[in-house]
C-alpha cells in the first residue's frame, strides 16, 4: 500500500525531481496502485502548501471515485495547514464533480456523505445539507436494506450533530431494519438529552 508512495518519495528525495517521481508513479501498472500512489502523493505536496505539485498529481487520478476523493481529501489537508484559499478551489472542484458523478449508488452515496462534512466543515452548510440528503436519497432507494440502513441510521446522526434534530428523527423513525432503526433513535434520544 504504502511501497509504491515510499519508492516515489526515495526518487523524489534522490534525484529532487518531482517529474521523475511522477514518471514512476505513472507507470506503476495496477490502476489501484496507480491511484493510490498518486493521492499520497497529491497530499504530501499539499501539507507542504506546493499547489502546482498537487494539482498535478491530483489530476492523474483515473478512477472518477477516487479522484474527487483525492480532491476533498487535499482541500482539508491545505485548510488545515492554513492554504485556505487554495483548499476552497479543490473543495469547489470536488463538489462540482461529485454533483456529475454517474456510479453505483451506495458509492455515490458514501462520496455525497464524505463531502457533506467537507463542506459542512468549511462553512458552507446549505450545500452540505443538499448534498448529505441526496446521500440518503440514493441510500434509500439502493439495493440491500441492510447496508442502506446502517448508512441512513448514520446520517440521521450526522444531520443530529448540525442541530436539525427533527429531521434527523424523522429520517432515523423512516429506516427499513428495525434494529438499525431502534439504534438511530437511541442514539438520538441519547445525545438529546
Amino acid at each position: 500500500m504504502f511501497k509504491h508512495f515510499f519508492n516515489a518519495l526515495d526518487i523524489l528525495e534522490k534525484s529532487g525531481s518531482v517529474d521523475s517521481a511522477f514518471q514512476y508513479a505513472d507507470t506503476l501498472e495496477s490502476q489501484w496502485d496507480h491511484d493510490d500512489t498518486m493521492k499520497k502523493l497529491a497530499k504530501y505536496f499539499a501539507r507542504q502548501g506546493r499547489i502546482s505539485e498537487t494539482s498535478r498529481f491530483t489530476a492523474a487520478i483515473r478512477d472518477q471515485i477516487s479522484h474527487i476523493h483525492c480532491l476533498h481529501e487535499v482541500a482539508r489537508a491545505l485548510r488545515r495547514k492554513g492554504y485556505v484559499d487554495p483548499g476552497r478551489r479543490f473543495l469547489q472542484d470536488a463538489y462540482e464533480k461529485v454533483g456529475l458523478l454517474n456510479a453505483d449508488p451506495m458509492d455515490t452515496a458514501v462520496l455525497f456523505l464524505v463531502m457533506s462534512s467537507e463542506l459542512y466543515d468549511a462553512g458552507r452548510a446549505e450545500e452540505a445539507l443538499t448534498l448529505l440528503r441526496r446521500a440518503m436519497e440514493l441510500a434509500d432507494a439502493a439495493p440491500g436494506s441492510a447496508g442502506a440502513s446502517k448508512f441512513i441510521a448514520g446520517c440521521s446522526g450526522q444531520l443530529a450533530s448540525w442541530n436539525h434534530a427533527e429531521e434527523a428523527k424523522r429520517v432515523a423513525e423512516a429506516i427499513p431494519e428495525k434494529w438499525f432503526r431502534d439504534v438511530a433513535l437511541k442514539r438520538l434520544d441519547k445525545s438529546a438529552s
